[in-house]
């Protein structure tokens, strides 16, 4: 069993671990979990993309039309990911330095994407936006997805607030924190 002392690398491996420990100094399961968020975001309720608003956050349920990979500079990549709404109406999205997405996101499959609305080249998108695949014809995650709320951690630049979430989310599974007093 995995306690407050153990290393991080028993819960999120040693990559993980790694860059934990050198870029927010945590090193322990328990620096880990006092490694507090700063606020929560609520994910919007499903939107329809006629509906999106400049600035606001929204949650949309679609499927991937297509996806297309570059190299934008050193260091950065950018995945076009063409969705296509029940209705019809299409939208790009711009999803930064997950060069693995497009064989993740294949045309075809129906996904439920959160993000900021954002208008680029006098157009529609969500800005890397948050992903939840969805292969079943009932929607089955959109309690779970849409209009969850979400911690965002401090983070760096080489450790990311989704990479903090889902360490802390693996760590909660595993730690042993004994009998609870209430």
């Amino acid at each position: 069993m995995v306690s407050l002392n153990s290393k991080l690398s028993a819960v999120v491996g040693g990559p993980t671990a790694k860059a934990l420990g050198t870029h927010l100094d945590l090193q322990t399961v328990g620096d880990l979990l006092r490694h507090y968020p700063r606020r929560y975001v609520e994910r919007g309720a499903l939107t329809p993309f006629l509906d999106l608003v400049v600035g606001e956050h929204a949650t949309v349920f679609a499927e991937v039309q297509s996806t297309a990979n570059r190299l934008v500079r050193k260091g950065l990549w950018k995945t076009d990911v063409v969705i296509r709404d029940a209705e019809g109406a299409r939208m790009t999205l711009a999803i930064f330095n997950k060069p693995w997405v497009d064989k993740t996101l294949k045309a075809g499959r129906r996904a439920y994407f959160s993000g900021k609305a954002e208008r680029f080249n006098n157009r529609m998108q969500l800005a890397n936006p948050d992903f939840q695949l969805v292969d079943d014809d009932d929607g089955v995650v959109t309690e779970e997805f849409a209009g969850a709320l979400v911690p965002v951690y401090p983070a760096a630049a080489k450790v990311s607030s989704v990479t903090v979430q889902r360490s802390v989310r693996l760590a909660l599974e595993l730690v042993d924190l004994g009998p609870d007093p209430l």
